[in-house]
C-alpha cells in the first residue's frame, strides 16, 4: 500500500539530463532501497521542488501506475545550472530525470 502522504512522480523521456543544463530548480535525490529491496537510483527531480534542501527526504509513487517509488533523500539543489545546496555524487555526468507533481 502507498503511503497516503507520497508525491506522484512521472519519469521524464528523453535524454539524461547534465546539472549544467538545469533551467530554474531542481533537485539531486537518491534512494537506496524501493519496495523492501536494494535499489540504489540516483536523479533529478524537475517541477515541484521549491523549498526542497540538502538533506529533506520525501515519499513517492509512480503517477501513472500507482506503483511505490520509494523514498528519496535530496543530496543537491541546482538552480540555473549551479549546485546551490548540498552536492553531486562525483563521476556521473548526466541523470534520469524525474518530474515531481
Amino acid at each position: 500500500m502507498v503511503n497516503p502522504a507520497a508525491k506522484p512522480i512521472k519519469p521524464v523521456r528523453g535524454p539524461q539530463l547534465r546539472p549544467e543544463n538545469v533551467t530554474g530548480t531542481a533537485i539531486v535525490a537518491s534512494r537506496s532501497w524501493n519496495a523492501g529491496r536494494p535499489d540504489p537510483a540516483i536523479r533529478i527531480f524537475t517541477g515541484q521542488v521549491d523549498g526542497m534542501q540538502f538533506g529533506d527526504t520525501f515519499d513517492t509513487y509512480h503517477a501513472v501506475n500507482g506503483m511505490d517509488c520509494g523514498v528519496w533523500t535530496v543530496s543537491a539543489v541546482i538552480n540555473e545550472g549551479r549546485v546551490v545546496g548540498g552536492s553531486l555524487t562525483e563521476g556521473i555526468a548526466s541523470y534520469m530525470v524525474n518530474e515531481l507533481l
